[in-house]
């Protein structure tokens, strides 16, 4: 990868990624290609391309002009690929779902993100007393609460 340059435009707010679960699974890069809107092609790692979940924590969001004492925290979760637009390598997220109506609201107004508001997220940090391993679980469905609920759960020892 080639690095980028900071953007020109004013910086539109501020935000901390916490606690990032990377999930990733190979596909074949020509069903990931039909998914895709033109201009895009999919980016590739030893010739397979790639579909995550990527569970975390937003911490401190706020926008440039709010305050800091005003910054607020909530869960997100992103179903995302890799891809190419004119040579630059980036990411397209299929969606993003997050724990708050507020940033939801905020990131398909400001910025045609496909945001969406998750009623019930789970974040669980537990000690497993008997392997005496960590482990962290995420869980989410989208409201209305008529989609069926997903969750994921991970223990140190299985990375």
């Amino acid at each position: 990868l080639t690095p980028t340059q900071k953007p020109e435009q004013k910086i539109a707010g501020t935000q901390r990624w916490r606690d990032l679960l990377f999930l990733h699974w190979s596909i074949d890069k020509s069903l990931i290609a039909k998914t895709l809107p033109k201009g895009l092609e999919v980016d590739t790692y030893a010739s397979k391309a790639y579909l995550g979940i990527v569970p975390f924590m937003m911490h401190d969001v706020r926008p440039w002009w709010l305050p800091p004492f005003l910054a607020f925290d909530f869960l997100e979760t992103n179903l995302r690929t890799y891809v190419h637009y004119k040579g630059r390598p980036g990411v397209y997220f299929y969606s993003l779902d997050a724990a708050s109506w507020l940033a939801v609201q905020a990131a398909n107004i400001g910025w045609s993100l496909p945001y969406y508001y998750t009623c019930a997220i789970i974040f669980i940090f537990c000690i497993d007393i008997f392997l005496n391993n960590d482990c962290i679980g995420f869980g989410w469905h989208r409201c209305p609460c008529k989609d069926p609920y997903s969750f994921v759960l991970v223990q140190s020892s299985w990375i």
